[in-house]
Formats: structure tokens, sequence, C-alpha cells
């Protein structure tokens, strides 16, 4: 539906504010395509409405640190391992604010809900 006919005119559309923007034959560098209030698919094949997709995401973080002394030798133990892990940390950047495009593959907005995130902590003891 073309924004003329979504505001109920199907004719005299050059009343609106931003006719002079729309492409006609004398202003063909125009950034909005032709007007023609009777065509209600008018922009079915247009590029109007693609956006970019572009994201940068953060997936996979794991850290560990490992702890040997003198202490814990005297304890039985060798050394003792600390680790967490999370898995899709963070989406940093996506060129459409409130949109995850790792959600879909046809590059169509839906309501899902975004992937998971998953954190796990560990502790890892090797004795004697």
């Amino acid at each position: 539906m073309n924004i003329f006919r979504f505001l109920g005119a199907t004719q005299n559309v050059t009343n609106f504010a931003d006719y002079h923007k729309t492409w006609t034959y004398d202003n063909r560098s125009a950034p909005l395509p032709r007007v023609d209030p009777l065509a209600p698919d008018q922009y079915r094949f247009s590029s109007l409405y693609l956006v970019s997709l572009s994201y940068l995401s953060l997936n996979n973080i794991n850290l560990g640190y490992r702890i040997e002394n003198e202490a814990l030798k005297r304890l039985r133990i060798n050394h003792i391992r600390l680790y967490a892990t999370m898995n899709n940390a963070f989406l940093l950047y996506s060129a459409r604010q409130g949109y995850d495009p790792r959600l879909s593959t046809v590059g169509q907005s839906a309501p899902e809900y975004g992937a998971n995130r998953t954190l796990a902590f560990g502790l890892t003891l090797n004795f004697n």
C-alpha cells in the first residue's frame, strides 16, 4: 500500500509535502519512487524498503585461570582451575536497531524471541 493511499488520497496527490521528492520524468534523481495512487502494489519490486542487515556479534567467550601453589599441594591438590563460558555473548552492532539479524535467514523482521545467552561457570580440582 502506498503512503498516499494510506492517507486516503486517490487523486490530487500533488498536494502532499513529499510529492516533490517523488520520481517523475522531469525529476529522475528523486529519492522517492514514482507515485501512482491507483496502483496498490506499486512499490512491490522497488528497493525503497531495502535496508542493510549488517551486524557484528560476539558469540563465544571462554575464560580460565589455573592456580598451583605449595599450600594446595599440602592439601593433596595438584591444581585448581576456575573457568567461565558465555555463548551468544552480545550483538555489538546492528544496522537496524531493535532487530536481531541472526534470527532470520530471509532478512524479514519477525516477532521472535532473541537467541538465548548461556553462562557456565566451573571449578576443576586435580588431586594427587
